[in-house]
C-alpha cells in the first residue's frame, strides 16, 4: 500500500511539472550565435532575419524575466515557443549559466518565466517569425531592432513601424535598426519587405497602367466604329 502511494505521488508531481511546463535550461546552448552589446541600463534587441528573430535582452538588478506570448496557444510549452535560450555574464559570454524556464496561463495569454543567476547580464533566446512582421510589448529602456540584410520598412502600401521610432539609422553591413525609448512606447510593431519591392510594385502599377489604357482605347475605337455602323444603317433605312 506504501508502494502504491508513493508511486501515485510521484506520478501527481510529474503531471503538475508538465502542466506548469517547467524544465531545465538547454543541454545545449549556442551563444557563438547571438550578438551581446552591453549597456549600462535595461534594454532589448531583435536581431530579425527571413524566418526567425533573435532577442537579446541587458538585465540589472534582477534574477527574472518575464515574457507575456500574445497569440501563443495554451497547450504550448517554453520549449515549443523559445529555442537556444542563453544567460551569460559579460566577462565569460562563452560559458552559459544555468536558468529555469517555465510557463503559466493568465487571461488567456501564456506568460513564459526565465529564473537566472545573479550575476547574468545578457538573456538571449530565438524565435521562429510567420510573416513579415515583428510586434512586441516593450518594457522599460532602449529597444532596437535589426531589420534583415537587403529589406527595409517605411512604405504605406507595403508596411511601416509603428509607432514611429525615435531613431532610424544602418549599421556598417548596411543593415536598417530602428529604435525606440521603451519608456515612452507600450509596445511596438514593425512590417518590414524586400528593398527591391517598391520597384516591383512600380513595375507592376505601370504594366497594369499600360495596360488599362490599351484595354479603354480599344474599347472606346469598338464604341466609335460600332455607333458609325449604327449611323450608316438609319441613313439607309430613310
Amino acid at each position: 500500500m506504501t508502494v502504491m502511494i508513493t508511486r501515485l505521488a510521484v506520478l501527481v508531481a510529474i503531471l503538475f511539472l508538465s502542466a506548469s511546463g517547467c524544465m531545465q535550461s538547454d543541454s545545449s546552448p549556442k551563444p557563438e550565435e547571438y550578438i551581446f552589446n552591453y549597456t549600462d541600463c535595461n534594454s532589448t534587441t531583435y536581431y530579425i532575419s527571413e524566418a526567425s528573430v533573435e532577442t537579446v535582452y541587458v538585465v540589472h538588478d534582477t534574477t527574472t524575466l518575464e515574457i507575456m506570448r500574445e497569440g501563443t496557444a495554451v497547450s504550448s510549452t517554453p520549449e515549443a515557443e523559445l529555442s537556444n535560450v542563453v544567460v551569460v555574464n559579460r566577462a565569460d559570454t562563452a560559458n552559459p549559466l544555468q536558468y529555469n524556464i517555465s510557463s503559466h496561463v493568465a487571461r488567456g495569454k501564456r506568460h513564459v518565466v526565465i529564473e537566472f543567476p545573479a550575476s547574468t547580464d545578457f538573456v538571449a533566446y530565438t524565435e521562429m517569425l510567420a510573416g513579415n512582421e515583428l510586434a512586441r510589448p516593450t518594457s522599460d529602456g532602449p529597444v532596437r531592432v535589426y531589420l534583415p540584410e537587403g529589406y527595409a520598412t517605411g512604405s504605406l502600401l507595403l508596411g511601416t513601424p509603428r509607432p514611429s521610432p525615435e531613431q532610424r539609422f544602418e549599421d556598417d553591413s548596411g543593415r536598417t535598426v530602428l529604435e525606440w525609448n521603451g519608456s515612452n512606447v507600450s509596445a511596438f510593431s514593425v512590417a518590414y519587405y524586400n528593398e527591391s519591392a517598391p520597384m516591383v510594385l512600380t513595375v507592376i502599377f505601370t504594366i497594369l497602367g499600360g495596360a488599362g489604357i490599351v484595354i479603354l482605347t480599344y474599347f472606346k475605337l469598338k464604341i466609335t466604329a460600332l455607333q458609325k455602323k449604327r449611323e450608316m444603317i438609319e441613313r439607309k433605312g430613310r
